[in-house]
């Protein structure tokens, strides 16, 4: 059994792992680059998204998958969503307000090289 438990939590870190090296959204919380992605939890760059400040690293279409699977949540009532190509390395996404019953558009820009730099 706990061979089994094991092996299942080192599946569960290697997929996690992967997962994140295909394609990543980041932001700045405190100088420290932040992962956008928090499983079931309201992202703590959930501000950053809303106003188009955040950016993402790896394969755009690994990010956009990211957005459209709903796996950035930006609180109960406000999401993004459409994800989809901006030009040559941009991503277009969608900001919904759900209780202003407000949509607009905002960008995902490539993070830069000194991004992750304190």
């Amino acid at each position: 059994m706990i061979r089994i438990l094991t092996t299942l939590a080192s599946t569960l870190l290697l997929s996690s792992s992967v997962f994140a090296a295909k394609g990543a959204v980041y932001c700045k919380v405190g100088g420290q680059a932040v992962n956008a992605v928090v499983e079931d939890e309201s992202s703590p760059c959930a501000a950053d998204l809303w106003h188009g400040d955040a950016c993402y690293t790896g394969d755009r279409q690994a990010v956009i998958d990211l957005i459209n699977d709903g796996k950035i949540v930006l609180s109960d009532e406000e999401w993004i969503s459409d994800a989809h190509f901006k030009g040559r390395s941009e991503i277009a996404y969608k900001v919904n307000d759900g209780p202003n019953e407000e949509v607009w558009s905002e960008t995902l820009v490539r993070c830069p090289a000194d991004f992750f730099k304190k």
